[in-house]
């Protein structure tokens, strides 16, 4: 049964068995499944494990019982593979915003009263300009510090000059220190990192309205997603939008792939209206 487990920066910490149980109950597990998982947990590892061999071993025994729920589960993973830039995943929170209401603009470039700044998304709503700064990590255990909170601050100060009714955000797909957290809620900076705020993090604005990373299939090799990006499909949603010659023709793959491809995003999002209508 694991005790410690080592995490991908190479700290070690207390296995924590409550992380594993609200990690598959947030993707829709039911409890019979959950027991299974953690039994197989405690009987196959030892007292020391990493985490990316817990994260394998909980996907694997998904795969085999509920393929839907792995594929859900691959979600944070999934957001890392809009990697290793960061610019991806800028196109992709921009998305995002746009189903919440927010009208966007990516990668463009803001004068504020002494200097131009480039903003990787502006995003504006009910007359207030959002400037956000995002922060992409590959390595999930790597946490926002006041160093980026700091440069967003005092850039933000420069550019209110000229968008007066503006309000400077930060955006990471990890998390942030207490640190940054208090320092945002003190100067009124917003935030979102994978599980901040409690109501609208970024695991909460994907799932409510199944806003999935084409990344998040899992039938797919890695050359797939970095074609489709190319093209500007990056959402789920977009994918099942085109007709399937033309993302064979973008994507370089075969009849028999494409039909995996679209028949596992379907059952993303008819997992969403069955779920919504019961």
């Amino acid at each position: 049964m694991p005790e410690l487990v080592i995490k991908r920066n190479g700290l070690k910490e207390p296995y924590q068995k409550e992380k594993v149980i609200n990690s598959l109950r947030k993707i829709g597990a039911d409890e019979e499944t959950i027991n299974a998982v953690l039994r197989t947990l405690d009987e196959k590892f030892p007292q020391i494990v990493t985490t990316k061999k817990l994260y394998q071993e909980v996907f694997n025994l998904l795969k085999v019982k509920k393929s839907l729920l792995s594929t859900k589960y691959n979600l944070k993973n999934a957001i890392s593979l809009l990697g290793p830039a960061g610019y991806s995943f800028e196109k992709f929170f921009a998305k995002v915003l746009t189903f919440y209401g927010y009208e966007t603009k990516t990668n463009l470039f803001l004068a504020g009263k002494c200097l131009v700044y480039e903003i990787d998304i502006l995003a504006k709503k009910e007359s207030v300009d959002y400037i956000i700064e995002c922060k992409f990590h590959n390595i999930f255990s790597k946490k926002e510090t006041m160093k980026n909170i700091l440069y967003v601050y005092g850039r933000f100060i420069d550019l209110k000059e000229n968008f007066p009714q503006s309000q400077a955000w930060l955006v990471t797909n990890t998390k942030f220190t207490s640190e940054v957290i208090h320092f945002a809620e003190c100067y009124n900076l917003k935030l979102t990192s994978w599980n901040w705020p409690a109501d609208e993090n970024l695991f909460n604005l994907i799932e409510k309205n199944k806003l999935y990373p084409i990344t998040i299939l899992t039938c797919c090799p890695k050359f797939v997603f970095k074609n489709l990006i190319k093209f500007e499909i990056i959402l789920v949603k977009e994918l099942l939008q085109k007709e399937k010659r033309l993302i064979k023709k973008i994507a370089n793959i075969s009849d028999q792939e494409i039909n995996l491809m679209f028949e596992e995003a379907l059952n993303l999002l008819n997992d969403q209206i069955m779920r919504s209508s019961n």
